[in-house]
Parts: C-alpha cells; structure tokens; sequence
C-alpha cells in the first residue's frame, strides 16, 4: 500500500479512505504491520464500528421482519370491527347518519343484537359508536339507533344491510376482503 513520502507510522484519512475502498485486497495484518501501533487502536476503533453496524441492521431486519408478521395478523375480531367500521364509511350513507336527537346527543347508537353480540371499537362523528340492548332503547326512549339486520361473511366477501328506521333506510352492501381491511363492490339504499 502506498503511503505517502514521510508518512510511515502515521494514520491520515488518505489512508482510511484507500483502506475503505480497497479493504478486500489489503490483508489486514499487512495493514497493521505498515501503519504502526498507533494505527491499532484506530483499526479496533473502525472494526468495533462496523461491526456495531451489522448488529443493528440484523436488529432493524428483525423488526422489519416483525412488523411485516403482525401485519399479517388479522384476527376474527379485528376483520369484524373494520367490516363494522367500512359499512359506517360508506360514502353515501353520511348525508342521513346527522339528525336532531342524534346531534344532540352527540354519538351513534348500534343496536346489540343477534348479529351484532358483541362490542367493537367503532366510531362516528368523532365519538365511539355506543351499543344498546333493545331493551335499553325501549326504556331510553331512543329512536335514532342503527341496526344491522344482514351481516354474511363468506370467504373473501361480506354481504351487510344496515337499517336506520329514524331516517327510513335500508343500506345493503357487498364488501371484498384486503388483507384485514374491507372494500366497497358496491352498496344500495333504498327508502323503507
């Protein structure tokens, strides 16, 4: 390797950079012999630094790795809520969802029913959906509640109808299945 009148001995960033570029051809131990004891040190230095580099991109790979797995996770559950969430969405039923008891309560009430056992985290209008028994409804005198009255997943594909008896409508929907997330085919509401 060359270095240079009078610098045998002495590390510089020319010899760095040569050492970078050519590290495959220069043996290491030749290296050392040429630029000295103090070259040691930073020899160690660079090594523990490269090899600090390859840990960490193992450990970003690994996360990646991670991430990419979770991403594939999609429970019963969660396909559920975002099927739930999707009918919500659909972009022709947000003209009917803003009526008088329902602005001035501020929420959307979802029926509990036979189809929809369970609560998911929904929301509308900036607030978490609220659900209700039929019972509660009664009792609280709430007219302005949504009902699902279809709700078929087969395979890939949902078929969902959602009644709103305050507005008189019915909505019915078919959905396809991305990954986790769900995508209007196509949707009609019809006035009941």
């Amino acid at each position: 390797m060359h270095t240079g009148e009078g610098m045998e001995g002495k590390i510089g960033i020319v010899q760095l950079v040569y050492v970078f570029k050519n590290y495959n051809k220069v043996p290491f131990l030749e290296w050392l012999a040429h630029l000295g004891v103090n070259a040691f040190f930073m020899a160690s230095l660079i090594f523990l630094s490269c090899n600090n580099k390859v840990v960490n991109n193992a450990n970003n790979i690994n996360q990646e790795e991670q991430i990419i797995k979770s991403s594939k996770i999609c429970s019963d559950s969660l396909m559920m809520q975002n099927l739930l969430q999707s009918v919500f969405d659909i972009e022709s039923l947000q003209q009917y969802f803003l009526v008088e008891e329902v602005i001035d309560r501020g929420y959307m009430i979802l029926l509990k029913n036979d189809i929809i056992k369970r609560k998911y985290k929904l929301n509308k209008l900036g607030q978490s959906v609220v659900y209700l028994s039929k019972d509660n409804i009664k009792s609280d005198q709430v007219t302005a509640y949504l009902e699902f009255t279809k709700l078929e997943v087969i395979d890939d594909e949902a078929n969902v109808v959602l009644v709103y008896k305050t507005q008189g409508i019915r909505c019915s929907a078919l959905f396809t299945r991305v990954r986790c997330n769900w995508k209007l085919k196509k949707s009609k509401i019809v006035e009941t």
